[in-house]
């Protein structure tokens, strides 16, 4: 995008690259050798190629470059996607060949997130205006109001704040994705989730540990016709403010969020 937010790792020197392929092999290792782990029917083939010599990880590269985007980044994976295939198109001009690295892409976010609207008027208060909706996709941004939505799966779209809006929120959340094609033509993405959140109409209400729980699992797509698209099923463990039923099952449609 115009904000050019990517930033760029080269490892250049082969024993390091060959020391990250070991590492990846290590851990395919390990679950292979856990009678409990849910394991790729690849990992045993990659495994047994590797022990017989062959970089099955990273093709005995000499070289690998990494693209990152920040967490924050809106079209961060979009950016991502496109600059690789930029590079990868770009590549053979300089007499190099290229390859996807998908094994060591399976990816572990966590975040936290506070948000305080205050007031200059202690008698007038904070004004309607700008308020946190907590609860569901996220996708509901703006309105006439200049709301800010914060997304919860496993709830409906702000359930978890008054009429109003709160004028405080608290969230914490961790999403382990991991990459099941990553052909430039569509990217793949299966994802599974924990997280929490809550908001307050008032700092006197405050209590950061008193949050709504859920978790959840979903896949995300990305085309470079279409952006970023995906589909969250998360269960939401407690009850939604004015009901006494936990929220349960519930289905979100995403579209060009990231983490």
């Amino acid at each position: 995008s115009n904000a050019q937010e990517l930033t760029w790792r080269v490892i250049n020197d082969p024993q390091r690259v060959q020391t990250i392929a070991s590492e990846v092999i290590g851990w395919m290792r390990s679950q292979v050798a856990d009678p409990e782990a849910k394991v790729m029917p690849y990992m045993r083939v990659l495994v047994k190629g590797w022990d017989a010599g062959i970089d099955t990880i990273l093709r005995s590269a000499p070289c690998l470059v990494v693209a990152m985007a920040p967490s924050e980044a809106r079209n961060g994976m979009v950016d991502l996607t496109l600059a690789l295939c930029y590079l990868e198109l770009n590549a053979p001009l300089y007499g190099l060949g290229t390859c996807w690295a998908g094994l060591l892409q399976g990816a572990l976010m966590s975040n936290a997130e506070l948000g305080f609207l205050g007031a200059y008027n202690s008698e007038i208060g904070a004004p309607p205006f700008e308020r946190f909706y907590v609860g569901g996709d996220g996708m509901q941004q703006g309105r006439f109001d200049g709301r800010t939505t914060i997304a919860l799966r496993g709830y409906p779209n702000s359930s978890l704040s008054s009429q109003t809006g709160g004028t405080i929120y608290n969230k914490v959340g961790f999403e382990l994705r991991y990459p099941i094609t990553l052909k430039p033509s569509a990217s793949i993405y299966a994802l599974t989730f924990l997280e929490g959140g809550n908001s307050w109409n008032e700092f006197d209400e405050y209590r950061p540990f008193t949050l709504k729980r859920a978790a959840g699992t979903g896949i995300r797509v990305f085309m470079p016709a279409f952006g970023l698209l995906g589909v969250d099923f998360g269960y939401g463990f407690d009850t939604i403010p004015g009901s006494n039923q936990i929220s349960g099952w519930q289905t979100h449609f995403i579209i060009g969020q990231q983490f």
